[in-house]
């Protein structure tokens, strides 16, 4: 799965959160409702390579050894998001992330109602 094209349209979409956890599709939250994007339940095989795609070797380790991780990526052209995965259930091939992204309040934001970065757009 390609975590870009979902960053791509949490950010056309001006969602607040990216949800990602195996048996479920990815879900996006736009305007404090959940809904989710496409019918394909994500597995934990999924979960894993998304999660693993975006941590640096460090990270990785030390995501096994506290079964969590925070951290903010930015990938090209799409802004700077946080992220935090984490492992769930205890089961050990399973990992959920939680992707929100960040703004700075020296940019306006791309909301409806162009706030300029004001409470509504941070729900990181």
């Amino acid at each position: 799965m390609d975590i870009s094209a979902l960053l791509a349209q949490m950010s056309t979409e001006h969602a607040s959160d990216v949800f990602l956890s195996h048996g479920a599709p990815p879900a996006i939250v736009v305007a404090g409702v959940p809904r989710f994007i496409g019918d394909k339940a994500l597995t934990p095989i999924d979960t894993h390579e998304i999660a693993y795609s975006i941590m640096s070797d460090r990270q990785q380790k030390e995501f096994e050894a506290t079964l969590e991780m925070s951290l903010g990526i930015a990938p090209a052209g799409l802004g700077r998001f946080r992220v935090s995965i984490y492992r769930q259930r205890g089961e050990s091939r399973s990992r959920s992330a939680t992707f929100r992204p960040r703004f700075r309040a020296s940019r306006r934001c791309a909301c409806p109602t162009r706030c300029s970065g004001s409470s509504c757009c941070r729900a990181a």
